[in-house]
């Protein structure tokens, strides 16, 4: 994957108070996105007083950190949205443990325009704790 291209893949993790979750759970969503066969970015959203956004915990080329001037998670997706620069854009929330696998598994009908729309199913499962959350894709459509 090149720096210098056009993301193919943004992906939005909106992070509001997920101090303590970020340090573990950013790792392996970049783990993910050197995956892909295709350029991306990863854009982490959070409020601009976070602790998360004025530290960063987590530091990477391809990883931005982007305030959002409102409260919610849908306002700290559209600020993501407006600022991706990826064609196909994947939500993953921030404590959201992904396999090396999972983002190239959720990209790849959208990448191959056999799907316009793909979602995921989140799997709690106790491993250790705190409770650590998986996510998988289950349904990838294609609109006419």
């Amino acid at each position: 994957m090149s720096g210098h291209a056009q993301p193919l893949v943004s992906v939005l993790v909106p992070a509001r108070n997920e101090e303590q979750t970020l340090p573990t759970t950013l790792p392996g969503i970049l783990k993910a996105i050197r995956e892909l066969p295709c350029p991306a970015e990863v854009l982490v959203i959070t409020p601009p007083d976070s602790p998360a956004f004025m530290a960063p915990p987590v530091r990477d080329p391809i990883l931005k950190w982007l305030p959002t001037p409102r409260p919610g998670k849908f306002n700290a997706l559209r600020v993501g949205a407006d600022a991706a620069q990826g064609e196909s854009l994947l939500l993953l929330d921030a404590d959201v443990a992904v396999e090396p696998d999972t983002l190239w598994i959720l990209a790849d009908p959208l990448l191959n325009r056999s799907a316009d729309v793909v979602a995921g199913r989140i799997d709690l499962e106790r491993y250790s704790e705190p409770l650590t959350v998986h996510c998988e894709r289950f349904a990838a459509c294609h609109y006419a």
